[in-house]
C-alpha cells in the first residue's frame, strides 16, 4: 500500500493526524505504528507531515488512504500489507561469518550498500529483500567503504525454509536505528496511559468481532505456548519492551473476561442485569444451559489457540 501511494523508504515522519489543523508529534517507530493500526481500523486519510531529505530536508504532508484499502483487519500481516515492518535501517554490513558467501565476496562491517545490479537500495529491508530472492544468482554490488566506491560480485547461497529456497550470504544487514528518550509528566503521561489503554481495548474487540465474522484468520488466535515465546522474545529486547508486553496482554484477558459469555465475569455481570432488571435472579434451566454454552465456547477459544501454537513450533 506504501508503496502505491508513492512511498519510497527513507522518509522521516515528523507528525501524524486526520487533518492538517490537528497533526500531532510521532516521537517513536512505536507511535508510528500505533497511528497506522488506528487509521486502518477507522479506515480514515491518515495524514503524515514528513521531512524528504532527497528533496533537500523539505517539509511536506502526504496521506494514506485507509477507507479504499482493505486493510482494516488488524492481524498479524496488517503491516506487511500497509509496508512498514521496522524503523529505517541503512543497509550496512554488520557482522560478516568467516568461511560465509559474504566473506568470500569480500564484504567487511560497515560497508554501506547503495546499489544492487544497478538499482538504487534504500534501507537495509531493501537490501535484505534482494538477497532473499537472489539465491545463487550472482548480483552486483556497488558500495561506500569509507570515502572509497567499491564494486564487488555477492552471490547468496542457497537456503530452504519451510519449502521456499531463500539466498543467504552470512552477514548481519542492516545499521542500528535511531534510538530516542521519550519522557512525560505524571498528568500527561497518566493522560497517555489512558488513552493508549482505551485503544489497545477497543481493537481487542474489533479483533474479535473481525475473527467471528471472518474478516480475520483464526489463526491469529494464540495460545500460553505463543504467549510465552513473545514474552521472551520481548524480554531479550529489554525491560520496557517486557513490560510493555505484559501490559498488552493483561488489558486483552481483561477485555475477554469482561465480555458477556457465560462462566466468565462478564457473564456473571450479565446475570446481575437481568436480576437487576427483572427482579428475579435467572432461571436455573436457563442458568445450566447457558454454561455449558459457555463452557463449550472457552473450549472451543483453548483447542483453536493450542492448535495454532503447535503449527507456529511445527513451522
Amino acid at each position: 500500500m506504501a508503496s502505491s501511494n508513492g512511498w519510497t523508504g527513507g522518509e522521516r515522519i515528523v507528525k501524524a493526524g486526520y487533518t492538517e489543523a490537528s497533526l500531532e508529534p510521532v516521537q517513536t517507530f512505536e507511535e508510528f505504528r500505533w497511528w497506522l493500526t488506528t487509521a486502518a481500523l477507522k479506515q480514515k486519510v491518515l495524514l503524515l507531515e514528513v521531512i524528504d531529505d532527497e528533496a533537500g530536508g523539505r517539509t511536506l504532508v502526504r496521506s494514506l488512504d485507509f477507507s479504499r484499502e482493505v486493510t482494516h483487519a488488524v492481524d498479524a500481516t496488517l503491516f506487511q500489507r500497509i509496508g512498514w515492518l521496522s524503523p529505517f535501517s541503512k543497509a550496512e554490513i554488520g557482522e560478516v561469518s568467516a568461511g560465509s558467501r559474504a566473506a568470500s565476496a569480500g564484504l567487511l562491517p560497515g560497508d554501506l550498500v547503495t546499489d544492487v545490479d544497478s538499482i538504487p537500495v534504500k534501507d537495509a529491508y531493501a537490501l535484505r529483500a534482494a538477497i532473499r530472492m537472489s539465491a545463487e544468482r550472482p548480483m552486483n554490488w556497488q558500495l561506500k567503504r569509507g570515502s572509497r566506491d567499491i564494486q564487488l560480485t555477492v552471490t547468496p547461497a542457497a537456503e530452504s525454509k519451510n519449502g521456499v529456497v531463500l539466498g543467504r550470504i552470512g552477514a548481519y544487514v542492516g545499521g542500528v536505528p535511531e534510538m530516542v528518550s521519550v519522557r512525560y509528566g505524571l498528568l500527561e503521561g497518566f493522560k497517555r496511559a489512558l488513552v493508549k489503554t482505551w485503544d489497545i481495548a477497543r481493537m481487542s474487540l474489533v479483533t474479535m468481532a473481525q475473527m467471528v465474522t471472518g474478516e480475520v484468520s483464526l489463526k491469529n488466535l494464540n495460545g500460553p505456548i505463543a504467549i510465552a515465546d513473545y514474552a521472551g522474545k520481548s524480554a531479550a529486547l529489554g525491560l520496557i519492551q517486557f513490560v510493555s508486553f505484559l501490559a498488552l496482554i493483561s488489558i486483552s484477558l481483561g477485555v475477554l473476561n469482561l465480555l458477556p459469555l457465560p462462566v466468565l465475569d462478564g457473564g456473571h455481570l450479565m446475570y446481575y442485569l437481568w436480576e437487576a432488571v427483572t427482579g428475579r435472579p435467572v432461571p436455573a434451566r436457563w442458568w445450566e444451559h447457558m454454561q455449558r454454552v459457555g463452557i463449550t465456547l472457552l473450549l472451543a477459544m483453548m483447542v483453536i489457540a493450542f492448535y495454532n501454537d503447535i503449527q507456529q513450533i511445527l513451522g
